[in-house]
Order: structure tokens, then C-alpha cells, then sequence
């Protein structure tokens, strides 16, 4: 390599390590970022420590830049004035190059690159296979100029958004409305005078969405009619509301197809998205494609003390991308209608008629929600979507999300007691704990055959046959949509099945009572929480032991951390057992919530469900959910506590149609009101450190402030040879072609926080962790670990110090023999190097941060949680001892 062109050994530099020419300093000095540390030692063979990379910066007047706009190149000084001449002709094209861009579908090279994304479209499509980048492989679409209206301004709609969002009442909206007419800056944008107006202007905004409509919906009981009320969206104008929006078509799939990566040898199937499986495969034909929903109900709580309950149905389109569909935004999941809640009859709860009775209710109310989908599921109806083509759209229902009771219900079967209790297959009821049992599945066919020839006989005999089948004397609502078999869109919810379910029902409880059975070691378990590892994204808990948890996001987080906490205080062979029940059960729960499966992680999921199995036997709704927020607040903030369903269900509409006017906003906003300064907008590095610096300290201050820190002596030497030594190891000339020598004056700038980015192996997306180095952060010290890639191979280590330089705590091999404990947990564990072996290594070797615990055995020992995340257990999967 040479460098006597700066302008090419910038050129240079910028491509081996990712940094953007626009973060340039006017200075002559050189700068790096480097992490210095110590050693955690690991019981794995292979990890071998080095250090690596540095990032170079040059003077900012030696640097060419190019035009945003034209790409022509020019000096620093001049390129401001130039994107200033040719902005404005570049907006003036923009817009409709924007609407008219189609997919971007082209040739591609004659051999697959590592990473490509192959689509195979269904055979009626007509369409040929496409290969594409992963950045080709993600669209944005266009939008409206002025999406505010019927509103008189955007200010008036994002006024009327807040006060709605909050939930505020007429008082304090009248509040709200007073203090921006005496302070805002613009007020002539601002037209409202009192709440009537902003009323009115939600009232007319209305139409822009699907409302709800009231039914009445008669059931008989006992020789009476009974009459009950039904709020629902029509299902079919909710849904063309979405697909005929011109701003949401580019986010819609309507072409089932297989989707391939490429491995480096070949093309892997994988599968992520509901068009990439294969039931809309299989549904879609030369004349018609699936219009396919995702249907979630459940009760919920309303009032403190339960006496008043709401039961919405929410839907989303599982044609949507899944960024927009399991979003809360526009074009995301909604409130689309409202059950009726039965208040129980004491005296004529537990009676088979009763119950037959509860249930054809549900079901008779649940139907005028699909009634306007029923003729088209079989016969089809012509859509255009977003305004671009017609197609022949067959409405069907692919999932149903929702609890066990709700699933008995949707499933019209008799529960746990009866004779088959599953919704879904034929396992008899004590069958149910053995997961190598293969039962015959239950199909709507089978079901309708059974319930029709109950239906000739007797009471008695109708009660045997439907019992023997677990089913109820009841006409399933879902049998009407063509395409729909209950019990095959009957989904696995993981929220109740394993967060809230298999674990916070039985296994923590199991847990909790064999720590009871050693006295003190719940408040050491406690303890141990409390110094866990702070983790963005992770629950950090003082006690657990003796507290009650209803929320599944932290069982979730409890049922990951378990198994660091507890290992060292149960420690017989019967606690074994159980924390093998808990690893197993460790790695389902994060196989399962993968966002994309290839052959491989199915395969390895199904053998862990039978590993958990044996482990059993040796031993002895998330989403959606969300939604029930906003139903609660409203009926507490917005309800006068009687007849609320309609009074709910007008603030669910207006924040619906919120939603709507808001997610144009946003992207008028990305697209075509960005403020140009003249500069080109700085793109975040692979590496960054965040935030505002520490005041600059000269290396000299520094040893002396941390004189009595084993890390940080001999400090400026060992900086000066790390430098030297590295930095021709990557294919960097030393300045001056002599070995770095710094001063005591030289000066750093410390950092205490580094935002790391790196591409998630779950599901291939952006990711970044936040990585703290910290000796007071929110009142305890935190320094976190990460793992490094080095020429060798990739190691953990442990931060100390971050400045522009850095410092890390490195871990490298121990050829120690792995325990039994350890291999039966599959723990990874790593071991703590003297403090005065710290070393230095360059921030941009940092892969991602990683969750290191102190592993309470032993004072130098660390495990690393592999159970973090989806991205760390798929990277250490091949560590892990088996």
C-alpha cells in the first residue's frame, strides 16, 4: 500500500474499516480508538487473543467529497454552494420518480454472493426467480402531500393526536388548548378555540376509516331469546381500507414464494414472512391470491377489581410486511371488534347446556365480524391494490392467536377435563406429557361429520358421541369462511404457553421450592439478581423470590437469568435435573421466537422439544396483548363507566384514524420536507462512540489519577507499543516510518458509552448494543463485556476504560477441562486474567456487546449468557459444550 496521495491513503483507510469521510477532524495529529483489558480465559479450545484495527483520521482539507445530488466531486469549501444550485432540481423530480419506482428486480451476477436473497414466486404468478441484496430486498413507499386533512393544519391534527393520545379530558384539553393559543409561535396554523372544535374536526375526519357498527345478535336459551350487542368493523371495508391505500402498497405481498440464502456452497430455504411458508402456497391459483388474516381475541380487565371487562378482537393482514403488521401504527394490528362478555349465571354455571350456550353466543357475535368476508372467501372479489393492478383476492384466515381458554372456545372444544383436550389434535387428556406422541389432527371436516351425526341422535347418545370427540353441540363460526380450518390456524402463543405458562406457572415455582428448601439462599438468589449485568432490553430485577409477577415480558427475562443465579447454590443431583429442565427450556423458548427459520433451526427445535421431554421424564400473546392498554385507559379516562363499549370504541376509531393521518405525516416528512444544511448527512460507522465526551485529560493526569489501578501501569509506554506493533500488522505505515512515541502531555478524550452495530444472525437486520463503561451509572459501576473478532478468532472481553484510544479487559483461552456442571448446563465459561495483563484493542474489532456474569463459584470466573438474544445464541451455538 502507499500513501503519498492523502487523499488516496484516506481512500484507503475509509474502506478497510467503514468510516465516513465526513467524520474528519481539522487537525494534523493522528487519532484511534482503541479498548484496553484483561483476559477472561475460557475452558474452549481455539480462542486465541490479538488485537486489531484502527481508525485513521486525516485533515479535513486534504478530503474531496462528492455531491449528494450529482456525484460530481468537489473540494470541501466548494461543495456547499454546488448542492445548493442543483437541490432544487433535484426536488423538483423526486417526487414523481418516487411514485413511479417500481421493484427493483435485476440481473445479478452469474454467482451468488454470500447473503443474497433468492425469491421463487408461485407458478400462476407468471413471475420469474429474482435474486436480490438484502438491501434490494427492503422497499419504501410513497405518500399524500397533505395527509392532515380534514383538518385545517398538520398542527391541528398533531395537537388533536396528543390530546387523544393522552387520553385527556374536555377539562384539560380546554387547558391545553389555552396555553398553545397564548405561547405558540404559530398560531394562525392553529384554529382551535375550545374542545367543540377539535370534536368536530375528529368527527370529520371519521370517514377516513372503517367505524364500528352495532349488532344484535339473538341466542336461545331455555325456549328465550336472548339479546346481546356486537361492535365490529366490517371485515372486508376494514381490509380495503389498507389494501386500496396507495401508501401502504408497496408494503403488501400478494405472491406467495420461497426464499433462499445462499450459504457460501448453496441456497438454503428459510422462512419468515406467511407468503414464504407453505399454506398460501398452496391456496393461491392462476385467477386468485390470498388475502390471509391473523385474528387475536382474548377478555380483559377493565376496572381495578375485574367487575367490568372488555373483549376486543384485534386483526392484522398477514400480507403486510412485518415491520408495518406487528407494529401499531397505521396499516398494523387494530381493534376491528367487541365481544360480549356474559356475566355468569351461578345457577346455571357447569350445566353442558349452559356452557353449549356461552359458546354459541361467541360464536353467532364473531361471525358478524367475518360476515362480509364469507361470500368472497369462496368465490373470490376483484381488489386493486394501492391503485396499481387488479387481482382476484380470496379472504381466509391463516392464524389465531390466542390463549388456551380462548382456543377451546375458537376450537368449540370442552377444555382440560375432557377426554381430548386439545383444540388442535386427538391426544386423549393422559397422553398430554408425552411429546414423542403423534395423534391424528383435528380438521374441520372431521369435526362437521361428528357434530352432524350427534345432531340424529338422542340426548344421550349426542352427549356420548360429541364427548368422545371433545366437541360442543355448536355450528363453528369459522367453518363459513372457505379456506379457514380452526384447527389448523389455531398458533402456538408463546406469551401464555411458555413465558406466563410453562415457566411462570410451573417451572418457577418448581425453582422457588428447591431454594426454599436451603433457608437463607432465596435472599442469596436475590442477591445475585441485583448484581446481574445490566442489558438493554433486559429486565434487571433486586428480588424475585418473594415477589408475584403477572407481566410475561418479565418472566421471560426472569427464565433467562435463572440458571446464572441459581447454579451455584443447587448443586445435588436432583437440583441438577431441574436446572436441565430450565437449560432445555432455555434454548425452546428462543428457537421458537426466531424471525426466521431455515430446515436447520427447525430440525434443531424439534430435537430440543424432544430433549426437554426426556429431561421431564428424568426429573419428574405479546403483541396483541399490548392492546388491552389502551382499551383500559380509555374506559378509566374517557367513559362515564355505564354502556362503555361504545364510548371505547369511538376513542379506539379516533386513534385508529390518528394513526392513519400520522404514518403519512412521518413519511412526507422522511421524503420531501428533509432540511438541507449543504452538508451530506453523516451515516453512522459500524463503531461509534455515543454521547458527550469527559473533559480531555493528558496521559500523564491519567496515570497519576489511576496510579493505583493494576491496568493502568506503565500506561503511555504500553499504549505507544501497542500502536506501533499493531498497526503494520494491518497494513498501516507508522507515521514517519518510526515507532510512536507519546508524550505525557498528550492528550485524550474518555467515553463512557460505545454504540456498536453489527448485522443479526437471527433474521440478518441491523442491530446495535450500547456498550457502557461506566464508574457510576445510575449509582453502581458498569463495565461491559463484548465479543472481539481478532485474526485468530473471536474472543470475549471486558471493558475498563473507553477514550479516543480505548481500554478492554480481553479473554482468551484456558485448556482447562470443561466440569460436568458446566457441560450439562452448556455453559460457556470464561476466566479473568491478572488486572496488570490488561490490554489495548481497537473499538471497530468489537463484533457486539455480550452479557458476561459473574459466575459465583469462582472469583475470576465469568459465564457468558448465550440466552440473551436470538443473534448470540445462533453465534455461540458451536461453543456451547455439548
Amino acid at each position: 500500500m502507499h500513501y503519498d496521495n492523502p487523499q488516496k491513503s484516506l481512500d484507503l483507510i475509509t474502506s478497510n474499516i467503514g468510516c465516513n469521510r465526513s467524520n474528519v477532524f481539522d487537525t494534523t495529529r493522528l487519532m484511534w480508538t482503541v479498548v484496553i483489558g484483561i483476559h477472561l480465559n475460557s475452558a474452549l479450545n481455539g480462542l486465541v487473543y490479538h488485537t486489531t484495527l484502527v481508525s485513521l483520521v486525516m485533515p479535513r482539507d486534504l478530503v474531496k467529497r462528492a455531491c449528494a445530488h450529482c456525484g460530481e466531486t468537489f473540494a470541501s469549501q466548494g461543495l456547499k454552494r454546488h448542492e445548493k444550485a442543483c437541490q432544487e432540481e433535484k426536488h423538483r423530480v423526486a417526487h414523481s420518480a418516487h411514485l413511479n419506482e417500481a421493484v427493483l428486480e435485476r440481473e445479478k451476477p452469474s454467482v451468488p454472493q454470500l447473503g443474497d436473497i433468492k425469491r421463487e414466486f408461485h407458478p400462476s404468478s407468471g413471475r420469474k426467480p429474482i435474486e436480490q441484496s438484502l438491501y434490494e430486498y427492503y422497499r419504501r413507499p410513497p405518500t399524500d402531500n397533505e395527509p392532515w386533512a380534514p383538518f385545517r393544519s398538520r398542527l391541528d391534527f398533531e395537537v388533536s393526536e396528543f390530546a387523544e393520545d393522552a387520553m385527556l379530558n374536555r377539562s384539560q384539553i380546554d387547558t391545553l388548548i389555552q396555553l398553545i393559543r397564548r405561547c405558540a409561535a404559530n398560531i394562525d396554523d392553529f384554529s382551535f378555540q375550545k374542545p367543540a372544535d377539535m370534536e368536530k374536526s375528529w368527527d370529520l375526519a371519521s370517514d377516513k376509516c372503517t367505524e364500528f357498527q352495532k349488532f344484535d345478535v339473538h341466542v336461545p336459551y331455555k325456549n328465550e331469546n336472548q339479546l346481546f350487542e356486537m361492535y365490529a368493523r366490517p371485515l372486508w371495508q376494514w381490509t380495503l381500507d389498507l389494501v386500496q391505500d396507495p401508501h401502504l402498497a408497496n408494503f403488501f405481498i400478494w405472491d406467495a414464494e420461497k426464499v433462499y440464502r445462499h450459504d457460501g456452497n448453496k441456497y438454503i430455504r428459510f422462512y419468515t414472512e406467511p407468503w414464504t411458508a407453505n399454506t398460501l402456497w398452496d391456496i393461491q391459483g392462476p385467477d386468485n391470491k390470498a388475502c390471509a388474516y391473523i385474528l387475536y381475541a382474548d377478555k380483559a380487565k377493565l376496572s381495578s377489581f375485574g367487575t367490568q371487562k372488555g373483549y376486543p378482537i384485534v386483526a392484522r393482514l398477514a400480507n403486510m410486511v412485518v415491520s408495518v403488521r406487528n407494529s401499531s401504527r397505521w396499516g398494523g394490528g387494530q381493534i376491528v371488534g367487541w365481544l360480549p362478555v356474559i356475566v355468569e349465571d351461578q345457577a346455571e354455571s357447569g350445566k353442558p347446556g349452559y356452557a353449549n350456550f356461552k359458546n354459541a353466543v361467541w360464536h353467532k357475535s364473531f361471525y358478524k365480524l367475518l360476515e362480509s368476508i364469507e361470500m368472497a372467501s369462496k368465490t373470490g372479489e376483484w381488489v386493486t391494490c394501492g391503485g396499481q393492478y387488479p387481482a382476484m383476492s380470496l379472504p381466509m384466515i391463516l392464524i389465531l392467536a390466542c390463549d388456551f381458554e380462548e382456543a377451546c372456545t375458537m376450537a368449540l372444544t370442552r377444555g382440560l377435563q375432557s377426554l381430548y383436550p386439545c383444540p388442535i389434535c386427538y391426544i386423549k387428556k393422559e397422553d398430554q406429557a408425552d411429546v414423542n406422541a403423534l395423534p391424528a389432527l383435528r380438521t374441520t371436516e372431521l369435526s362437521q361429520r361428528a357434530v352432524k351425526a350427534a345432531r340424529k341422535l338422542n340426548a344421550d347418545g349426542r352427549e356420548v358421541l360429541l364427548k368422545d370427540h371433545g366437541l360442543r353441540n355448536v355450528d363453528n363460526v369459522f367453518w363459513s369462511i372457505a379456506y379457514s380450518d380452526p384447527y389448523h390456524a389455531l398458533s402456538f402463543e408463546h406469551l401464555h404457553s411458555y413465558s406466563s405458562g410453562l415457566w411462570g406457572t410451573h417451572l418457577f415455582s418448581r425453582v422457588k421450592l428447591h431454594v426454599e428448601r436451603l433457608g437463607r439462599t432465596a435472599a442469596l438468589v436475590d442477591e445475585q439478581f441485583d448484581l446481574f449485568p445490566r442489558w438493554r432490553n433486559l429486565n434487571h430485577f433486586s428480588t424475585v423470590m418473594g415477589t408475584a409477577f403477572n407481566d410475561g415480558t418479565k418472566h421471560e427475562d426472569i427464565s433467562k437469568q435463572i440458571l446464572f443465579t441459581t447454579h451455584n447454590f443447587l448443586t445435588d443431583d436432583v437440583d441438577l435435573a431441574l436446572l436441565k429442565v430450565i437449560r432445555s427450556y432455555q434454548e425452546l423458548s428462543l428457537l421458537v421466537t426466531l424471525k426466521k427459520h431455515t430446515p436447520e433451526t427447525i430440525a434443531v427445535g424439534r430435537q430440543e422439544l424432544v430433549n426437554f421431554g426426556e429431561y421431564m421424564t428424568n426429573f419428574g400473546t405479546k403483541i396483541d396483548e399490548a392492546m388491552h392498554g389502551s382499551t383500559r385507559n380509555a374506559y378509566l379516562r374517557q367513559t362515564n363507566f355505564k354502556n362503555v363499549a361504545p364510548q371505547i370504541l369511538k376513542s379506539e376509531h379516533r386513534r385508529l384514524v390518528g394513526k392513519y393521518i400520522r404514518d403519512q405525516l412521518d413519511d412526507l416528512d422522511q421524503n420531501f420536507q428533509r432540511e438541507w444544511d449543504g452538508e451530506e448527512p453523516e451515516k453512522e460507522t459500524p463503531t461509534d462512540i455515543q454521547g458527550a465526551a469527559d473533559a480531555d485529560l493528558s496521559l500523564n493526569n491519567l496515570e497519576q489519577a489511576k496510579a493505583n489501578d493494576a491496568a493502568f501501569i506503565r500506561f503511555r509506554l504500553r499504549l505507544a507499543e501497542f500502536l506501533s506493533d499493531s498497526l503494520p500488522l494491518y497494513g498501516y505505515k507508522l507515521p514517519g516510518g518510526r515507532r510512536i512515541k507519546l508524550l505525557p502531555e498528550n492528550k485524550i478524550s474518555p467515553h463512557k458509552i460505545l454504540k456498536v452495530f453489527y448485522q443479526s444472525l437471527e433474521d440478518w437486520a441491523d442491530e446495535a448494543d450500547y456498550l457502557r463503561c461506566n464508574p457510576s451509572f445510575h449509582g453502581r459501576p458498569r463495565y461491559d463485556g463484548a465479543l472481539v473478532k481478532t485474526p485468530a478468532g473471536e474472543i470475549f472481553v471486558k471493558l475498563i476504560y473507553m477514550f479516543k484510544i480505548d481500554l478492554g479487559q480481553p479473554l482468551d483461552v484456558l485448556t482447562g477441562r470443561i466440569s460436568a456442571k458446566d457441560r450439562a448446563l452448556k455453559f460457556i465459561r470464561v476466566r479473568e486474567r491478572p488486572r496488570q495483563a490488561a490490554e489495548f484493542i481497537f473499538v471497530r474489532t468489537i463484533i457486539r456487546g455480550a452479557v458476561l456474569v459473574a459466575a459465583g463459584d469462582e472469583d475470576s470466573d465469568h459465564l457468558v449468557m448465550d440466552v440473551v438474544d436470538g443473534d448470540m445464541y445462533l453465534r455461540l451455538k458451536g461453543l456451547v459444550p455439548r
